[in-house]
């Protein structure tokens, strides 16, 4: 979920430690304040990758699941803790100096992976939280460096002065997050591979780099747009079972770029076999669970799967392939 960014050979900083602290502490009489002449935490490139179900799955840990009456106990216990936090920023709260304090983490690669099937408990909490994610991957976040110069602050004041800082960066941020959501086809990742091909040959005169990277950056996206119009036409279907047949996969281990075509194969034939056994299947399954409704409703949708499960199995194809050509033009 959170880890350090890979460095490539090159990068001389790649044996340095993930945190590197340094502090330097003045001896003060003062029994409610430390001075410091300088804080100084630099932190390593971070990868931040969020899945959808194990982010409603800690939620649900935190108690999201509760009732509306629990849920306002919680929050009476809050305002009670936040009563005596107010307190504890008073005059007599103890208060720290620096004469200069800095935080640095440069970037941050954020990812959002969407679920395709919750269970109930939580769906009920993506309900509660009004929460509703895009997917996304390796959206790069550049963070300008906390920095603060003489401060005399209560510890609770400068966690929120960092807390905003960073909140306020990464809004600065969201044009180069939706740039790079899977909808769009990631147009800043293909803009990132083509500055790459093109700085390799103005300095370095490579113009096979400048191919490599552009291929790269279109099958990227390529595979992105059409990953995303497979799973909107998915929804169409109204056939969990062939879904869910399709979801399992499209998640297939794939080490190499043949196993992604053979992947994209077995979603053509999944497209074309559920086309062709649509109307009986989606009939038989409404008459047996719903009589006579269900019998009709079911040729509704058998004729809709008629169409979709095809053109879905030929979007998986073309998904698959760009992404073998994707993998098979990484250097």
């Amino acid at each position: 979920m959170l880890y350090v960014t890979p460095q490539s050979k090159n990068d001389e900083t790649r044996y340095l430690p993930a945190i590197y602290l340094t502090a330097h502490q003045l001896l003060s009489s003062c029994t409610n304040s430390y001075i410091f002449k300088n804080l100084n935490l630099t932190m390593k490139n971070l990868t931040l990758t969020l899945e959808e179900s194990l982010v409603f799955k800690v939620l649900l840990l935190a108690g999201y699941d509760q009732s509306d009456s629990e849920l306002e106990k919680v929050e009476e216990r809050q305002y009670d803790m936040r009563r005596m936090l107010a307190a504890a920023t008073s005059a007599n709260a103890t208060r720290y100096y620096f004469t200069i304090l800095e935080l640095q983490l440069k970037q941050v690669r954020l990812s959002v992976l969407t679920s395709k099937k919750l269970s109930s408990e939580l769906k009920s909490i993506k309900r509660k939280m009004g929460l509703t994610l895009v997917r996304f991957e390796h959206a790069s976040v550049n963070l300008e460096p906390f920095v603060r110069q003489h401060p005399f602050e209560t510890s609770r004041f400068l966690l929120d002065c960092i807390t905003k800082h960073y909140k306020e960066e990464l809004k600065s941020q969201a044009m180069k997050i939706l740039g790079s959501t899977d909808f769009l086809g990631n147009p800043s990742g293909f803009l990132a591979d083509v500055s790459e091909g093109v700085s390799e040959l103005v300095h370095e005169g490579s113009v096979g780099g400048l191919v490599w990277n552009v291929t790269h950056g279109m099958a990227n996206s390529t595979a992105k747009v059409t990953g995303s119009l497979s799973d909107a036409v998915g929804h169409v279907t109204m056939d969990d079972k062939h879904e869910e047949h399709r979801q399992k996969l499209r998640l297939m281990q794939t080490a190499h770029s043949t196993d992604h075509i053979m992947a994209g194969l077995k979603g053509l034939g999944l497209g074309l076999y559920g086309g062709l056994t649509s109307i009986v299947s989606q009939t038989y399954t409404g008459a047996t669970q719903e009589g006579l409704p269900g019998f009709i409703s079911g040729f509704a949708k058998g004729m809709v799967g008629t169409v979709t499960k095809p053109a879905i199995g030929l979007l998986d194809l073309a998904s698959s392939t760009s992404l073998a050509v994707r993998d098979s033009s990484k250097k």
